[in-house]
């Protein structure tokens, strides 16, 4: 009853053992790489859990088990067949990792409550529409091969924003306060229906690499960065 950390990966399991639960002084649990179709509610016993990941199961739906985790700050449930998320996950306020990648999402609930979000996957889901108010501390956001057509204006209050990629979506065009993003040094949009870039851009002084083959761009609508060592249409 005094461990602290478990890995239980890889071991095709179906279900996680009621016992787990009782160790209620875990604070990191992997059980990626299973046979899981779900998570138990005694899930939420382990309140002083601080990294959690459960990726390459086959998890349809997520109970309320967050609530009480109040230190979680590592969350992985990528690659599962989650289409809804818990609403507990709001609760979760030390988070600084959200991986997604992989389910069946649709649509984001607000993460406004997640305002230590560091790093956040969405990339290979369904998504629609985006939800990141609030978001302030974020520098790596993941939306790659989604159902996205356009991006929030909230996108541009991200100024801590490092690493950008939305490839593989069917966004026309940025946002105009996308120079906003003075810390971005990585964007990625390939593959999208862009048909030119927003006058703000050339305020991205930081951008060492931009991706955007396959749109409707030329190089020639590529300003001047000073700080830019990489575009794939200017190879």
């Amino acid at each position: 009853q005094n461990l602290i950390i478990l890995n239980l990966s890889g071991n095709r399991l179906t279900t996680l053992p009621t016992e787990l639960f009782e160790l209620t002084k875990l604070t990191r649990l992997t059980v990626g790489t299973n046979f899981l179709t779900a998570l138990p509610k005694e899930m939420k016993n382990l309140k002083k859990l601080l990294y959690f990941s459960c990726e390459t199961n086959y998890i349809e739906e997520i109970p309320d088990v967050f609530e009480l985790m109040h230190s979680l700050y590592f969350l992985d449930l990528s690659y599962n067949k989650i289409s809804v998320l818990p609403k507990s996950l709001s609760k979760i306020a030390e988070l600084e990792t959200l991986l997604l990648e992989g389910n069946r999402l649709e649509f984001l609930p607000s993460l406004s409550n997640h305002d230590m979000l560091i790093k956040l996957n969405l990339s290979n889901n369904q998504i629609l529409k985006l939800d990141i108010e609030g978001l302030e501390d974020l520098q790596i956001l993941n939306l790659d091969n989604n159902n996205l057509t356009t991006l929030p204006e909230e996108i541009c209050s991200l100024s801590k924003l490092n690493y950008l990629s939305l490839s593989e979506n069917r966004v026309e065009r940025l946002p105009e306060c996308i120079g906003n993003l003075e810390n971005l040094i990585e964007l990625d949009v390939e593959e999208n229906r862009l048909k030119e870039l927003p006058l703000s851009f050339e305020k991205l002084k930081k951008l060492k690499n931009l991706y955007v083959q396959n749109n409707f761009l030329s190089k020639e609508q590529i300003p001047p960065l000073p700080s830019l060592e990489f575009c794939d249409l200017l190879v």
